[in-house]
């Protein structure tokens, strides 16, 4: 595993088109700042990391850009060095901030269970069972992005998590800790979701490929090296044994390896990846028009995103549909349940999102067949030609599938900020 990362990037960046006279444009990009950004311990802590996801990616697009429009008249090898550089440099950075919001994902359950004392930072013993200081988000990223002796150990843990408190009653039962060890790793496959709705908005960049492809194989690439560095997974499966479930690492790994092979995402950012070395990239999501529904062009169906999410009582799968109707709005169907463990009933989603004018609205609904429920709402307005207000708020009731990963110990939350772009 530490190679196929390296090799991955080497051929990416040796097969990218080399073009010796381009025209660059202006190099534009937006980020998104909620002030709920500066601690983290929010209701509703994953859409807060989608933002820190988001940004990053955002940065590091902007300067693969940069180097593409630096190194046009350079010689084909020099070139090419350049661009493998800045894809390992990307990766990297990519992959420690998948790693600390996987961190920061474990400390939001335990601020729900009420755990007192949590810390997120420098792990002296590099094994990610104990820390002595609590640091910043941007200290952490830097540690876990610089700070290891090999560019690709993946056994290297730079950050953990402890806490000084007393264990709450509410965290002794095995559903509970399941949670806890589920957390990150579900944090990590919720935010290859978020990449996979950006390119649904076309906006499937090299580096969004590269983020996606970054959390949707850290389920995987963890369970695969549990044998040798333990962890979640490992902990996660003892916690459904406790429960009479009969599971094992390798059983769980062969659907996350499965959801991903089957992923539009997938496929669309290994598309995207070989045109790492050209300025503009116009990729979309695997696609198909609609046969029957209409003449317009822009009725399109597209290929199904699946993904693996891990329950208090066991291993859940969930597929969703996005088609479109039309040139402002995009719907979506989606239903997710349990392939290992208890019946935790199943969740029906329904997705759409919508351009009016200078506003963009898009909202989720689930139901879960147990009666719990789900609803989530964005939007983003336009206010002038460098910012936009953001919001997004949610709401739960009773117990669904999504509504214990996102808004566990919360019946609603929400949050507002400022997009810039520049």
């Amino acid at each position: 595993m530490e190679f196929f990362y390296a090799l991955v990037l080497s051929l990416v960046a040796m097969a990218a088109p080399v073009q010796a006279q381009t025209t660059c444009n202006a190099l534009d990009t937006s980020l998104t700042f909620p002030p709920n950004m500066l601690h983290f311990d929010n209701k509703g802590q994953s859409f807060i990391s989608a933002h820190h996801s988001n940004n990053l990616t955002k940065l590091t697009e902007v300067t693969r850009r940069v180097t593409v429009c630096a190194t046009q008249n350079s010689t084909p090898t020099l070139r090419r060095l350049a661009l493998l550089a800045h894809s390992l440099i990307s990766f990297r950075v990519q992959f420690a901030n998948a790693y600390v919001l996987h961190e920061y994902a474990h400390a939001e359950i335990g601020h729900r269970f009420g755990i007192r004392g949590i810390m997120v930072g420098a792990s002296p013993t590099n094994n990610g069972l104990g820390t002595t200081q609590n640091d910043s988000y941007l200290k952490n990223l830097l540690r876990m992005a610089f700070g290891a002796a090999h560019l690709f150990d993946f056994g290297y843990r730079g950050v953990g998590i402890s806490s000084t408190g007393p264990t709450p009653k509410a965290f002794l039962g095995h559903q509970a800790q399941a949670l806890g060890q589920a957390s990150g790793i579900n944090l990590n496959s919720f935010l290859a979701l978020q990449d996979f709705d950006a390119m649904l908005a076309r906006e499937a960049s090299p580096n969004r490929a590269l983020n996606y492809i970054t959390n949707k194989t850290f389920a995987p690439a963890y369970f695969f090296l549990a044998g040798r560095i333990g962890g979640d997974p490992l902990r996660y499966v003892a916690k459904l044994k406790a429960q009479g479930i009969d599971t094992s690492v390798s059983k769980i790994r062969k659907y996350q390896w499965a959801a991903l092979l089957l992923s539009n995402g997938y496929w669309t950012s290994l598309r995207s990846l070989r045109y790492y070395g050209q300025e503009t990239v116009d990729i979309a999501p695997i696609s198909g028009r609609l046969m029957g529904i209409g003449r317009s062009t822009s009725t399109v169906l597209y290929w199904p995103e699946f993904s693996t999410f891990l329950n208090k009582s066991g291993v859940s799968m969930g597929g969703e549909l996005p088609f479109s109707l039309g040139l402002s709005s995009r719907w979506s169907l989606g239903i997710e349940g349990n392939i290992i463990g208890l019946n935790q009933g199943t969740d029906i989603t329904v997705g759409l999102a919508r351009t009016l004018n200078q506003t963009q609205v898009s909202g989720k609904v689930t139901q879960n067949t147990q009666n719990g429920s789900f609803a989530l709402a964005s939007v983003r307005h336009q206010i002038t030609k460098n910012a936009s207000l953001i919001g997004q708020v949610f709401m739960t009731s009773g117990t669904s599938l999504i509504g214990e990963r996102l808004s566990f110990g919360a019946r609603r939350g929400g949050h507002f900020g400022i997009e810039f772009r520049f």
